[in-house]
């Protein structure tokens, strides 16, 4: 039983509990509690490499032969996350102002590797975003605007589709017409990043290709009916498109996405991509 008492007082009596147990005080050495208000934010997430063996980061280590230099793809994934954080890279880019990121690049390359010159690739996969009808093979390879809207029109009727009459005019058949007049916008095209054909600025490919757009077409009706597609082809280019890759490799260990400031594009000029330089194609 425990014990009580009368401690008296204004309101008549008082009882207090003798046998209450005591509050242990906190011990002398005893870790600091966490302040509230300063946790990290909830959508943070400390920077590290891609897990998978085929990602970015061996990519870029290969492509760059740091391998010999004693840089294999985790001691790169590791200096891309210390050399400098991505606000302190976004702060230097901005100030500089126009063609301020080509200077942030430069500078994070250095910090990087050093004095080595960023590596020219003999050999450069591209990624063609589309949208094609499911049994689509491609057994003709890539094909530029010419040779490829006859061949679209004549599928999409098989099925029941229709353009628009060609003697009605319209905006979208008036462009339709120019671009077939210039050999620049023939094609056939590509992105040099995989993930930044999928991002919400370059996307659109994979709703309807242009040329669906331009000739009058029901978009409905082409999107039920057809599937999103990306085709990986290998092209020899010269260009310097190693520091964009550079760049994307470093967005991914920060974890951001791609979009179109780590991409390029590659247009064919109105030269076809053969079946035999077509790596893969997938149905995202």
């Amino acid at each position: 039983m425990i014990a009580r008492r009368w401690t008296g007082g204004r309101g008549g009596e008082r009882l207090r509990n003798q046998g209450r147990p005591r509050k242990r005080k906190r011990a002398r050495f005893a870790a600091p509690r966490r302040k509230i208000g300063r946790r990290a934010p909830n959508n943070y997430r400390a920077p590290q490499a891609p897990k998978s063996r085929h990602g970015k980061i061996p990519s870029v280590s290969g492509l760059a032969g740091v391998k010999k230099r004693r840089l294999g793809p985790n001691a790169l994934s590791f200096r891309l996350a210390t050399a400098q954080s991505f606000r302190a890279f976004e702060q230097m880019a901005r100030r500089r102002g126009i063609g301020g990121y080509d200077v942030a690049r430069a500078a994070l390359w250095r910090k990087v590797f050093g004095d080595l010159d960023p590596p020219v690739p003999s050999v450069v996969n591209w990624f063609h975003a589309t949208r094609v009808l499911p049994c689509t093979d491609f057994s003709e390879g890539l094909l530029p605007l010419p040779d490829a809207v006859p061949r679209l029109v004549e599928s999409l009727r098989e099925i029941g589709l229709q353009p628009s009459p060609a003697n009605k005019s319209s905006y979208q058949r008036d462009i339709h017409e120019e671009k077939l007049q210039w050999r620049g916008s023939w094609g056939p095209f590509g992105h040099l990043v995989r993930d930044a054909a999928l991002s919400p600025t370059q996307n659109h490919f994979f709703r309807a290709p242009e040329a669906v757009v331009d000739l009058g077409f029901d978009r409905r009706a082409f999107r039920a009916a057809t599937v999103p597609c990306i085709v990986k082809s290998e092209r020899v280019i010269h260009d310097d498109v190693f520091t964009l890759a550079f760049y994307y490799a470093y967005l991914s260990t920060w974890h951001k996405k791609a979009d179109w400031d780590c991409s390029t594009t590659w247009s064919g000029e109105g030269r076809k991509v053969p079946v035999e330089d077509i790596v893969r194609i997938e149905y995202p």
